[in-house]
Parts: structure tokens; sequence; C-alpha cells
């Protein structure tokens, strides 16, 4: 935790960005970055080496090109690029992933998995500078957010966020009760069991 803490603020990066492409290529390209209030991924453990994922997203303190933060992730459009359609046409989607709040300038890069060899290949490598004034830090939309089950500090454990797509404002207490009762049929399902 004391890298944590050395380079990093308890809230949260969010890195808007674009893959492009089709079948042969994919540049990729940041569209927005913006600050949020809270961090609620690992403090300790803060490089990921397990190598799982179609893509990684770095972060490099950009003083000494050390790399301090690492995530493996995949997307829709690593699958798409596999489809008959991605033969013949470029499309441009947008992802997001979030990291830590830096203090201090950092690098960000996001790398691809190429299929060729296995190895992961830059896309993208882009300094961040956090007092930068293209950071948006504009206020958050006020959600109500309804918190169904805490089993302990977030940085810890797994996440789940259900989101109420497809339910009206009138809908509320109905997806409430959905998402209790959805919850309640996962812990009660083995591997989940306690």
């Amino acid at each position: 935790q004391s890298d944590f803490n050395t380079y990093f603020e308890k809230k949260s990066l969010r890195v808007d960005f674009a893959l492009s492409g089709n079948l042969t290529s994919q540049p990729a390209a940041i569209q927005q970055l913006r600050e949020e209030p809270v961090w609620g991924g690992p403090v300790k453990n803060l490089i990921d080496k397990s190598g799982y994922g179609g893509y990684y997203i770095n972060v490099y303190d950009k003083a000494t090109d050390r790399l301090i933060y690492s995530r493996g992730f995949n997307t829709l459009f690593e699958e798409w690029r596999s489809t008959e359609q991605a033969k013949t046409e470029t499309q441009s989607w947008t992802n997001s992933a979030s990291v830590p709040f830096p203090k201090v300038p950092v690098y960000v890069e996001i790398t691809a998995r190429d299929k060729a060899d296995m190895q992961f290949h830059p896309l993208l490598k882009q300094e961040v500078d956090p007092k930068s004034i293209f950071i948006d830090r504009g206020k958050l939309k006020a959600n109500k957010v309804h918190q169904i089950q805490k089993s302990g500090d977030s940085t810890e454990k797994v996440d789940l966020v259900f989101i109420a797509e497809g339910y009206t404002a009138d809908e509320q207490e109905k997806f409430v009760a959905d998402a209790n009762r959805f919850t309640e049929a996962l812990f009660a399902t083995p591997p989940f069991t306690t």
C-alpha cells in the first residue's frame, strides 16, 4: 500500500478511449479523462501479472518510467474484430477504464494482445498531468444508489453493480427488489455460497 500512497489518491481517473479498426488493424485514441471521487479498486497488488485479457491499461510514473499500475481487460470490440463484418468494414467503439487517480504526472498506455505472437503491443501511450485543465472535474449526476450487500472493504472485494437499464423511474422499487432477489440467488449458487 505504500506504493499506492506514494503515487495515487483514493479517487479514480476514468479513461474514455476509442478502439477503431477492422480485422487487420486497431488504433486507439483517448477521448476524455474524468476525475471521479472514489477508488474502489486494489491498493495492494497494483501490477496485474496474470496476463489475462486481450488488452492492458498500464500507468507509468513519468519521472522514472516505472510501471505503477496495470490491469488486463477485454472488450466487445475485440470480439467484433473476429466477425465477417470486420473483414470489410471499419468501426470505432468507445470504451472506459478506471485507474487510481495519480498524484504526479504519468503516462497512460493501452496495449493489445496480438494473436500472431500472443504478446501485448502498445496502441497508445499518452502523458497525463493530474493538474491538467483537460481532465473533466464537472459535477456527477446524482443517481440513486442502493447498497444491497457489503462484505468488507471494496479494495479487497469484488464489486458488483446492477444498472437499472430497462426500468422506468416509477419502477425503482421493482428494480431494487429484483436486484435483491438476484443477489440472494447468486450467493445460494456454488461457488458463491458462504
